[in-house]
């Protein structure tokens, strides 16, 4: 026998409605009765007032099962109320949405435990005859359509590029005449290929002259600095569509916060629903997630685009990427930069940056200062115009960095830029309005601008006496050269050494290379006066064991002060010399350069140092992954001992050698020059004027070429 208390927690059978309670429910939803009046239909009872059939009609109404079937019924009055809608609704019938309608209302019946099986099986008939309209054959060929247009096919046999539509498909073929699409048009360039896609996701927008430059280009990296309204957010929108309608593909939008990527996601599904209307949403699967703000489109082809946020570096890593469009890099932090690109590894990925730069920070100032190393094997930054494809750069690192103006967009107020330049500062104007790196708010040396490197003159260099700063170190030894001539500061030279050899025989090879880098200057060795060395760690056992090898340093030396740790104050000399370097750099009368030759990596590290957030440490912030702060430091360093005067200037001295030889020579070469002018008929090749200045003097001739009589003297070669 079965135990008490396991038939007392036996659950319960469902009761099934009997057909007068589906009746009874029936007419209180169809016939909008009350329940006594459905009653006595249904049942027959009598239903007096506070009787206990009336009772019982009000008990029966309460029961789940008769609440359960009353919404069910519902539910499938509110399907055919719809259905009656898109029939009477409009003369113009949309059948794609009717279809849609009965193949989920036939679903329904299917799935509906409760319908009748005869129902059921009569649906599951029905819709192995329908298919389902999501994934229509015909939506998949208007995508095709368009790639048919557009897109490159490759040989694997000949190897050979040509257009695909010059491969016959009959299938595409009856698709264009059953809807009457044009046939296929000429497009040979890229831009002609990109334009045929372009044109049909937006007829009115045009790109301008300076979106067009990005379009056109074969680069693998592209970084347009444009300022407000120049048609950067649409233009990270059209290379969001070409590579979306790529089979397979993985394409981000990179911002600092998802709503800095708000208007590329809105023109993007523009475009979409101008391409594929009305069937954007059988194609395109769309999916948000609340918690973490982030968006995936998906296409039926299997191309996958995601807006990505910064702030979530752990989201980015483990995919590969064909394209990262990164909107707005200026406010993106650089420290992304590696994470991005080791996604482009495998599939060969692009990345594309347009926005408005925020000084000289953000990902942007990364990705355009490429790090290399010169024939020499000194680390340098390569400038941008050495990264493109007709400098020779190779694809793989080749970038195009280019200015946008927004004048070439038609919606652009030109008025406003005479307002504005009223209204900002130097540096925000030639950010927000010119598109142009300068200084960024929280910069240390907010007056140095990209203008203080340049070729300097050789007769700046000829004035000038010279001290040498040094931050050495057991791994991590620097050296910066700098000219002063009582009135301008020149930066002339650097040095970098990481590899693990003795500081001493550092300080060697700097010690040979300083008077070569006088001499090729066009300045004097022996006007090198000073050197200053770093406090820590100590160097005289060093400068000792030159002097014992009867070597001693070619300079006086001093040290650098050493501060107490906490606050600084007016007399820290850091703080003092980092002021001194903005009043040098002032914009109306400069007196500080850097030689755009062999200083442009450490004019570019003091254009992105920042002021440090804490009282503690240097008072900057100079992020490095190759030499961190140490040329800067040896820079900061010898600035000082200018600042300081801790050096005089030594008087010129000059080599006049013999007066009489010069005459000579100066002689012997206007014989030369007169025997070539007689002889100037003859066919015989004759060496020119500049060869026989070299023969006669023994030197290359200044400024070349031949010189009137009338400034001819034979000091003046």
């Amino acid at each position: 026998m079965p135990n008490k208390s396991t038939t007392k927690n036996a659950p319960r059978k469902k009761a099934k409605l009997k057909a007068s309670e589906k009746k009874f429910a029936e007419l209180m939803v169809l016939d909008k009765m009350g329940c006594i009046e459905a009653a006595r239909l249904a049942f027959g009872w009598p239903c007096e007032p506070k009787s206990s059939t009336a009772q019982k009609a009000v008990n029966l109404n309460r029961a789940q099962r008769i609440i359960k079937y009353k919404f069910q019924i519902a539910q499938k009055l509110d399907q055919e109320v719809t259905a009656q809608q898109v029939l009477s609704d409009t003369s113009n019938i949309e059948f794609d949405s009717l279809r849609q309608f009965i193949y989920r209302r036939l679903e329904g019946i299917r799935d509906d435990p409760n319908a009748h099986g005869n129902s059921r099986f009569k649906a599951i008939a029905a819709l192995e005859k329908m298919v389902d309209p999501s994934a229509d054959v015909n939506l998949i060929l208007m995508w095709v359509d368009m790639m048919w247009r557009a897109s490159m096919a490759h040989c694997p046999c000949c190897h050979k590029t040509f257009p695909l539509r010059h491969i016959k498909n009959e299938k595409l073929n009856k698709f264009r005449e059953d809807v009457d699409l044009a046939p296929d048009e000429e497009a040979e360039t890229l831009l002609d290929r990109r334009m045929t896609i372009l044109t049909r996701a937006d007829n009115r927008k045009k790109p301008h002259p300076g979106q067009i430059i990005a379009l056109n280009a074969p680069e693998r990296n592209i970084a347009g600095l444009g300022p407000a309204r120049c048609g950067k957010s649409l233009l990270l929108a059209m290379f969001a569509l070409l590579a979306f309608l790529i089979p397979g593909v993985e394409v981000w939008i990179l911002a600092r916060i998802y709503a800095d990527a708000a208007s590329e996601v809105e023109y993007l599904d523009k475009f979409l629903n101008t391409l594929f209307f009305p069937y954007t949403k059988h194609i395109i699967t769309r999916r948000y997630d609340s918690k973490t703000e982030e968006l995936t489109l998906e296409s039926k082809w299997g191309s996958v685009l995601k807006i990505k946020s910064a702030k979530a570096k752990g989201s980015i890593s483990g995919r590969e990427l064909e394209l990262a469009l990164v909107a707005e890099p200026g406010w993106v932090p650089d420290d992304i930069y590696n994470h991005l690109r080791a996604r482009m590894t495998s599939r060969l990925g692009r990345t594309l940056l347009f926005g408005t730069p925020q000084g000289f920070g953000g990902i942007l100032g990364r990705f355009t200062q490429m790090t290399g190393k010169d024939g020499q094997g000194r680390a340098r930054r390569i400038p941008t115009n050495e990264r493109t494809i007709e400098a020779g750069c190779p694809w793989n690192i080749s970038l195009l960095k280019y200015s946008m103006d927004p004048t070439e967009n038609p919606e652009y107020v030109a008025s406003e830029l005479a307002a504005a330049r009223q209204e900002l500062t130097e540096s925000e104007f030639a950010s927000e309005f010119e598109g142009l790196m300068a200084s960024a708010e929280g910069a240390i040396f907010a007056q140095l601008q990209e203008r203080h490197m340049t070729v300097i003159p050789r007769d700046l260099y000829e004035r000038c006496a010279w001290v040498l700063g040094i931050d050495q170190g057991p791994k991590n030894f620097a050296a910066c050269l700098l000219g002063f001539d009582g009135r301008t500061v020149v930066a002339a030279n650097e040095y970098f050494d990481n590899d693990p050899r003795t500081m001493k025989s550092k300080m060697d090879i700097v010690r040979d290379l300083v008077p070569n880098w006088i001499r090729k200057a066009g300045g004097d060795p022996n006007r090198w006066v000073l050197t200053i060395f770093d406090c820590d760690p100590p160097i005289l056992n060093e400068l000792d064991e030159f002097e014992e090898d009867k070597r001693e340093w070619p300079t006086d030396v001093t040290f650098r002060v050493k501060d107490k740790k906490g606050r600084w104050n007016q007399e820290n000399w850091r703080r003092e010399t980092y002021e001194y370097l903005n009043s040098l750099a002032q914009p109306t009368h400069p007196h500080i350069y850097f030689d755009d030759l062999n200083c442009d990596y450490l004019h570019d590290q003091l254009l992105r140092a920042q002021t440090s957030k804490t009282d503690e440490g240097k008072g900057w912030v100079i992020k490095d992954p190759v030499r961190g702060d140490h040329v800067p430091d040896a820079f900061i360093m010898a600035l000082f001992t200018i600042l300081s005067g801790q050096f005089t200037m030594p008087d010129r001295k000059f080599d006049t050698g013999d007066p009489y030889a010069e005459a000579k020579r100066a002689f012997e070469f206007s014989l030369r020059e007169a025997e070539n002018k007689e002889l100037s008929g003859f066919t015989e090749k004759r060496p020119t004027s500049d060869e026989n200045f070299k023969d006669v003097f023994g030197r290359p001739r200044k400024g070349g070429g031949s010189r009137s009589k009338k400034h001819w003297n034979y000091k003046d070669y």
